[in-house]
């Protein structure tokens, strides 16, 4: 049995499920549970608001019905069932069967028992005001082919941007998993390369007779000190360099003169030589030649001890 079948055949009559207090809204939501959803009937409740209030702990409205709560863009749909709270129906609340139509977020219109005429089946006109929402039936909803387009619209524009989502969560996992393995590199060279600075430092303390412990202005001031010391060496190499070219110098004068008091020597030794001669022939005195010839000699002793 469809809706509109349901209200034409009960609008201006009286229902009475469970055959007490008359005809009440909860008795014309057991028919339409019966009649045009078959299914199975709710647990029994003290007043209407409480197939809201109890939702989460009736199995047959958490298998047949989605809670759809009342906010301020709020329309329901044909077949919708309105639930009221407690500040309706006398403290009990109220429920209805809405008919979808001339609906808005003002005003909707519901098929109604027990609203404005006792145990009276009839279509209302009402406001939002009181209600909790509707309990939307899973296997009876009806909507319009508009509604349709704009939820299969709505559904590929969402699994459009799913796919968005994707991408770009599939690029963000290579992009970290690219930083992890450039992380992981920069961190082995960065460890390498800490060690090697460990191991200079060490050997640089060793070199400045520094404890391996020392600290940074330690080594600094160590090597303050070498720098000085090297300044200070580099200036005494110039200085002895200096030296060295003056020596050199006068060692080049000394050796040109011996040379050429050894060539004067020379031309003395072959005059002496000639004075030899001549003292054999009788033409010079023997004396004279024979003290000419002791200092001559006594020259060439000392340069021989040069060499």
């Amino acid at each position: 049995m469809t809706l509109w079948q349901f209200i034409d055949k009960w609008i201006g009559k009286k229902l009475d499920w469970d055959n007490a207090w008359a005809g009440q809204c909860v008795d014309l939501f057991r028919y339409y549970c019966d009649e045009v959803l078959e299914i199975d009937q709710p647990a029994g409740v003290w007043g209407a608001a409480n197939f809201w209030t109890n939702f989460e702990t009736d199995p047959v409205l958490i298998a047949n019905f989605t809670k759809v709560e009342n906010n301020a863009d709020f329309t329901p749909l044909e077949g919708d069932v309105m639930v009221w709270n407690f500040n309706a129906g006398g403290g009990f609340g109220h429920i209805a069967i809405c008919t979808g139509e001339n609906t808005g977020t003002q005003y909707f219109k519901s098929f109604d028992q027990n609203w404005s005429r006792v145990s009276y089946c009839e279509i209302v006109n009402h406001s939002y005001k009181n209600v909790y929402g509707v309990l939307r039936p899973k296997q009876n909803m009806k909507i319009t082919q508009e509604e349709f387009d704009k939820i299969r619209l709505e559904r590929d524009r969402n699994w459009n941007l799913y796919q968005d989502e994707i991408k770009k969560t599939t690029g963000l996992k290579e992009e970290i998993e690219r930083q992890k393995a450039e992380n992981s590199e920069s961190y082995a060279q960065a460890e390498l390369r800490k060690k090697e600075i460990s191991t200079f430092i060490e050997t640089l303390a060793q070199k400045l007779f520094l404890p391996a412990a020392s600290d940074k202005t330690d080594i600094i001031s160590g090597v303050e000190r070498l720098l000085v010391v090297e300044d200070q060496l580099t200036a005494a190499n110039k200085i002895i360099a200096k030296k060295d070219a003056d020596f050199a110098k006068k060692e080049n004068e000394w050796s040109a003169e011996i040379n050429e008091l050894k060539t004067t020597i020379g031309k003395m030794s072959l005059r002496l030589e000639n004075l030899e001669q001549e003292i054999e022939t009788g033409k010079t005195e023997k004396a004279e030649n024979e003290w000419f010839k002791s200092v001559i000699n006594r020259i060439l002793s000392i340069f021989n001890k040069e060499k």
